[in-house]
């Protein structure tokens, strides 16, 4: 196994050592109590001194530490890592409340790695839906029955003909799009799942913002909020 420093914090005027801390061998500092931040210990060595010549005393006098602190990085009842607090300048005698701050600090630093990591997964998986969607020409959209607000994809603007993603929308817009021939079908239909638990299943013609006339098929269902009471009706399109 081996420990790779990942991020460096230093006062002012004291030297780097993030080099120092990349690619070390677990095993070059067998005295390294790794087990200890499994169990989710810190290690406290106020003096670097007090361990035996060789592995982690070494290589601590080698970088100049007197004194060090290592917090583990804990996930769930998992070790993902730990931070290091060195004082090379002298020994430093810990407080009874510092090692506890710092554990707060690390439990923090973790919160946010892992916020970030869900949020950059997040990201892909809404990238690869849109390029799923873009591609099998889908359009997605929500209509909000409490408030009549609508919410739909950029594909499902395309799909209408529409450049601005944004523009305005909803169900009268919808209707004014469908030609009048299938009109009052397809308006029977969405006020029959709008008024009933039943889902939205139909095929109609519509004509684009440029006049073209496509033919759609439209499908969706009914969700509820059983909090706050608002009714959606949700679903997809296909040109």
């Amino acid at each position: 196994n081996v420990a790779n420093g990942t991020h460096e914090w230093r006062r002012e005027g004291v030297d780097s050592l993030f080099e120092h801390y990349r690619n070390i061998p677990l095993a070059d500092v067998p005295d390294w109590n790794v087990e200890a931040h499994r169990r989710g210990e810190p290690i406290w060595l106020a003096d670097i001194h007090s361990l035996p010549p060789g592995g982690l005393r070494d290589m601590q006098e080698r970088n100049g530490t007197r004194s060090l602190l290592a917090i583990p990085f804990r996930k769930m009842d998992e070790c993902i890592g730990f931070v290091g607090f060195h004082w090379n300048r002298q020994l430093h005698v810990y407080s009874d409340d510092e090692p506890r701050l710092l554990m707060v600090f690390a439990s923090t630093l973790v919160n946010v790695r892992e916020r970030k990591r869900a949020e950059t997964a997040l990201q892909e998986s809404e990238s690869r839906l849109r390029f799923v969607l873009e591609s099998c020409h889908i359009g997605v959209w929500e209509l909000n029955l409490t408030n009549h607000t609508a919410f739909r994809c950029p594909e499902h603007a395309r799909i209408f003909g529409y450049t601005d993603p944004l523009a305005p929308w909803s169900l009268e817009i919808f209707l004014g799009h469908v030609l009048p021939e299938d009109r009052a079908d397809v308006e029977a239909k969405i006020r029959h799942a709008v008024d009933t638990p039943n889902n939205l299943n139909f095929e109609c013609r519509i004509r684009r913002t440029d006049g073209e006339i496509r033919w759609i098929r439209a499908t969706g269902r009914n969700r509820n909020d059983s909090t706050s009471g608002v009714r959606w009706l949700a679903g997809i399109v296909r040109d």
